[in-house]
């Protein structure tokens, strides 16, 4: 049986590949985009089975299963990722499509496959579905290394015999990850009984925390996924708004991760503990403006994007370092920050492969529908749908602050009371205003 993994993440990858073989005999051919994995099925189209992540920056995981229809190739195809394949258009057509995987639940997804394909098999008169019935499973030592501390027994295959080398509990240190490499081991084995819990720990580890990787031993380690679930959880946001914004956070947070610039971006906007608002109130932002934005027709994953992005970066110029909740109410207040827009955007402009229009989003953030805004004072017929929806979120967050403040329940009608003090007649604010009330963005309890 072969299978084709697709995914940019290495140590994705990994865990994936691992727990697949777990539960099938199988040849793995893992490639990380989703143009190399249209040119494998060119040179090779005899896969059983593609599992495939759908954030991809050379090509998504979309491009694969349309590929796949196109072509009428008869691959059953896995959609393995954080988000929801309902999020894409290309899926419409669900013939190709055997199961979903969400991450970071990725045993359970695999379990589902493997039942699955079973049935998919004996529909179609195929060879039965070769499980895997091995007593032990090989794990990388990369993929050990992401264990601080074991969730199971580890094994190495010495003579012929199994050896425990690690006890469930032990911690597996640096020192542990060099000597190991120093002797050219590259696997572990796992009981295979043990593959579940082996997996569920990694995966967590390793899919939802973003780790900062400049911090010295023994200092705290950053965790990007706990500042923006403790802010999902703090806004009383509903599922449906954090599943539509996941994709284009793991983008943006992937693209946090791509060097030593964007990664010191990242630590100032998650871990200045004196930031704490700031980062909140972006988190917020990112996740309200992409619950709207998939109610109107400017909806895209570019565009979904496009202002996750614009919502982590927006403030990163503020020098009022200890803001809070009060927010900038006086007009000292107001003419101490006017500049930074602009001052956000200059800071920004060395980094690669920013959206132009995230720019634009930035400059305009605090311009208001009437013409009464900052810093150019631009009408609402001059605001872009993109910036128009930023600065309508912007608005709803700030309501659901005031909430919190009043010790009241977040829900549609009280944030309508607290921003009915704002117009919204001008531009595409009426059209953002409709969208806000169809889309399901609190949990209201």
């Amino acid at each position: 049986m072969k299978v084709l993994l697709v995914d940019d993440d290495t140590d994705v990858r990994e865990i994936i590949a691992f727990t697949i073989e777990s539960q099938l005999s199988c040849e793995i051919n893992e490639v990380d985009c989703g143009n190399a994995a249209i040119e494998a099925i060119k040179l090779n189209s005899n896969y059983d089975l593609i599992v495939c992540d759908y954030n991809m920056a050379d090509g998504n995981g979309g491009e694969v299963y349309k590929y796949l229809i196109d072509n009428n190739i008869d691959i059953p195809y896995v959609f393995c990722s954080s988000d929801s394949p309902q999020d894409h258009s290309e899926f419409a057509d669900r013939s190709k499509m055997l199961c979903e995987i969400i991450k970071p639940r990725i045993f359970d997804g695999i379990e589902t496959m493997v039942e699955a394909l079973k049935i998919h098999n004996l529909r179609n008169n195929q060879e039965s579905t070769p499980v895997n019935e091995e007593g032990y499973c090989p794990a990388s030592l990369n993929l050990v290394a992401n264990c601080k501390h074991l969730p199971c027994d580890i094994y190495l295959l010495v003579g012929g015999k199994h050896l425990k080398t690690f006890k469930a509990g032990d911690e597996f240190t640096i020192e542990d990850k060099e000597k190991f490499d120093a002797k050219n081991v590259e696997s572990f084995l796992v009981k295979r009984e043990d593959s579940k819990k082996f997996v569920q720990y990694v995966a967590e580890k390793v899919i939802s925390i973003l780790e900062d990787v400049s911090l010295k031993v023994g200092e705290k380690v950053l965790s990007v996924h706990d500042v923006i679930m403790d802010t999902i959880r703090e806004l009383g946001m509903s599922e449906s708004v954090a599943r539509a914004a996941k994709s284009s956070v793991d983008f943006t947070l992937k693209y946090f991760d791509q060097s030593e610039e964007t990664i010191n971006l990242s630590h100032m906007i998650f871990g200045d503990p004196e930031r704490s608002y700031l980062t909140r109130h972006s988190v917020g932002i990112s996740y309200i403006s992409v619950g709207i934005l998939k109610q109107t027709s400017w909806d895209s994953p570019e565009n979904r994007n496009k202002l996750v992005m614009s919502g982590f970066m927006h403030d990163i110029s503020v020098k009022k370092r200890k803001f809070t909740e009060s927010k900038f109410t006086q007009i000292n207040d107001l003419e101490e920050i006017k500049d930074h827009p602009q001052e956000a955007i200059n800071s920004l402009k060395s980094m690669k492969d920013i959206p132009e229009d995230v720019f634009k989003i930035i400059s305009d953030h605090h311009e208001r529908p009437d013409g009464s805004g900052f810093p150019r004072a631009l009408s609402g017929e001059q605001i872009s749908p993109l910036a128009s929806i930023f600065i309508f979120s912007h608005d709803i967050v700030d309501a659901m602050f005031e909430l919190i403040k009043l010790n009241e329940v977040i829900s549609l009608e009280a944030v309508k009371r607290i921003i009915s003090k704002f117009e919204y007649s001008q531009g595409k604010f009426p059209r953002i205003f409709k969208a806000f009330e169809k889309a399901d963005l609190f949990q209201g309890v």
